[in-house]
């Protein structure tokens, strides 16, 4: 009964926690509520003290915020609210965080700014001064003029494998689902483009030109020497994704089915370049709708190489997998623009030898840390 009543208070409190932030209008110490069966008004102050030495910093390879301040006597929890770029309300994160710091899992892209109330019993102070974060879901990399964006993936646990279908049944190598956790990652916004590729590598070998096309005619050995180029020009450690990386970035970190990444079967145009809208050749690449992660291409445009060795898949639950150890046929993701609609679903796993090139293969960069 004691915790129902807290929650209770909480909640009135809270109501006028957002009011007040939203039009900002009362200097008042106090408001009155109505609590308890008595049918007797009753005062919640702002006596207590508002937290101090609140802090909002980066962490976990900057994908996540972190937010600490120093405890206050007497509250027993505290109310963590955030706003986006000073323009926009503060919006409740947590009601009953009984420890001095909290964790923000999915910070918004821009400044965030964060501030702490103490609550104990029907009291609750003012708001602490406000601490802030830019964070920022993409990371821009410039190698020789040529640029492009990598997006943070927080890591998580998703469902690998076909987990459904709408109009195309799975193929027996998309079973049996699995369970696959991940560590954050950092993945290619878009493919590789011809430009980037040109800037590293000093040539182009794709069939269809243009600037901004994908790379395409690239093996997967290929991609190897372009990431080792890549990489002693930047200094970090690109490489390409792996197999579940990939499929989880698909996914945009979702259990929901989709057969395509961001759409369903009834609206795989708006995203993905294949064999009946292509006209037969490769697109310039972010003309598609984007996935929730902003991804772009991520089903059609060409199939991407994935790290992994091919392989059948298991039933047990797996931690970061990699693929198996040694194989003869390396795995590609996402279908092309050669391809029918079945092969560019999020689950479908294609695969060729290291040494094919194709009009039909390029590549999407991933990063494990930023």
């Amino acid at each position: 009964m004691r915790n129902n009543q807290n929650y209770s208070v909480i909640y009135m409190l809270l109501l006028c926690v957002i009011a007040r932030m939203a039009v900002a209008c009362s200097s008042s110490p106090s408001f009155k509520g109505n609590e308890g069966g008595d049918g007797e008004d009753e005062v919640w102050s702002y006596r207590i003290d508002p937290p101090s030495g609140v802090k909002a910093e980066l962490y976990n390879s900057e994908y996540n915020v972190i937010i600490t301040w120093e405890a206050v006597k007497n509250a027993d929890r505290y109310v963590v609210m955030r706003s986006i770029n000073e323009s926009m309300g503060y919006e409740v994160l947590t009601t009953n965080e009984e420890t001095t710091s909290f964790v923000d899992l999915l910070p918004r892209d821009g400044k965030n700014n964060y501030v702490v109330y103490a609550i104990s019993d029907n009291e609750m102070s003012e708001p602490s001064a406000a601490a802030s974060v830019i964070y920022e879901k993409e990371v821009s990399f410039t190698v020789n003029s040529a640029s492009f964006k990598m997006v943070k993936v927080v890591g998580g646990t998703f469902e690998m494998g076909q987990t459904g279908w709408k109009e195309y049944p799975s193929y027996t190598n998309e079973k049996p689902v699995h369970q696959v956790t991940l560590f954050d990652f950092c993945i290619g916004a878009t493919e590789v483009t011809q430009d980037l590729w040109e800037a590293v590598m000093g040539s182009n070998p794709s069939w269809f030109k243009g600037t901004n096309l994908p790379v395409e005619s690239v093996s997967w050995n290929d991609c190897q020497e372009f990431i080792k180029k890549l990489n002693s020009l930047t200094g970090k450690n690109f490489r390409l994704p792996t197999e579940a990386e990939w499929e989880y970035s698909a996914r945009a970190r979702t259990n929901q089915y989709w057969e395509y990444s961001g759409a369903d079967e009834s609206f795989i145009d708006a995203v993905a370049w294949y064999r009946d809208n292509s006209n037969g050749e490769t697109h310039v690449v972010a003309t598609k709708k984007p996935n929730s992660l902003g991804l772009y291409d991520m089903s059609g445009n060409v199939a991407e190489w994935c790290q992994d060795w091919y392989g059948d898949y298991g039933s047990e639950a797996q931690m970061n997998p990699s693929g198996p150890f040694s194989g003869s046929i390396r795995v590609s993701r996402g279908g092309s623009w050669f391809q029918f609609a079945s092969s560019c679903r999020v689950s479908y796993r294609g695969y060729a030898p290291p040494s094919y090139r194709g009009s039909s293969y390029g590549l999407r960069l991933a990063l494990s840390s930023p």
